[in-house]
């Protein structure tokens, strides 16, 4: 009588168990339309920020998405408000606002980071004079577009940083080849892909420092 006892009480335990399991994995869903992402329980639909990454992420998976047999899953961003920003893993910023900071001017940038790939601590280097970022801003939005170099040798990541939003990086990329360095970003704006040349503006940051690879960034 004893042992049927336990065996019942051992059965009890173990489905509670497999209940908490159940609820504990069933976070947020997500549907997706076009490039936006709609939390339909929240009544909320995010859209892409561009050029933007996340300083830091929750460890916990916050929402998915799950379209033709694949699952994506989306994180809070530290510092922000998930009910307006999420991110998914590879960093991609959402935002269920209005964006208007499209433009690297108006992230008002106060340093950056140079990166030798998506990794912020293999930063190599940050320039916090606001004479020197200012001539980067002017250069990347003034500048004359070229065209993207035919070969290209080695890639750094700019990660622009801002009191304005100090969870968020504004992020372009440094292009090389050989001796030849250049500033690229998409332009949301105009709808282009913008790549200046920067001249020899970054010789001093990176002509000693190993690089990135192109498949280290999106």
């Amino acid at each position: 009588m004893k042992n049927n006892r336990n065996i019942r009480l051992a059965s009890v335990l173990l489905a509670l168990l497999m209940l908490m399991a159940v609820f504990t994995s069933c976070g947020k869903r997500l549907t997706i339309k076009g490039a936006k992402l709609t939390d339909r329980k929240l009544g909320v639909t995010y859209t892409i920020v561009p050029n933007c990454e996340p300083k830091s992420v929750s460890k916990e998976v916050y929402a998915t998405m799950k379209v033709n047999g694949v699952t994506t899953d989306y994180y809070t961003i530290e510092g922000l408000d998930p009910a307006k920003w999420i991110c998914d893993e590879y960093g991609q910023v959402y935002y269920s606002g209005e964006w208007t900071c499209t433009d690297i001017r108006d992230f008002k940038p106060k340093s950056v980071l140079i990166c030798t790939n998506s990794d912020i601590s293999m930063s190599i280097a940050e320039i916090s004079s606001a004479a020197e970022i200012d001539r980067i801003v002017k250069l990347v939005t003034e500048g004359e577009n070229v065209s993207y170099p035919n070969t290209t040798t080695n890639f750094y990541a700019l990660r622009f940083e801002s009191s304005e939003f100090p969870e968020l990086y504004f992020c372009m990329k440094l292009v090389c080849n050989g001796d030849e360095v250049y500033i690229n970003y998409r332009d949301l704006n105009n709808g282009i892909n913008v790549c200046v040349d920067a001249g020899h503006i970054f010789d001093v940051y990176i002509s000693s420092s190993p690089a990135g690879s192109e498949d280290d960034e999106d």
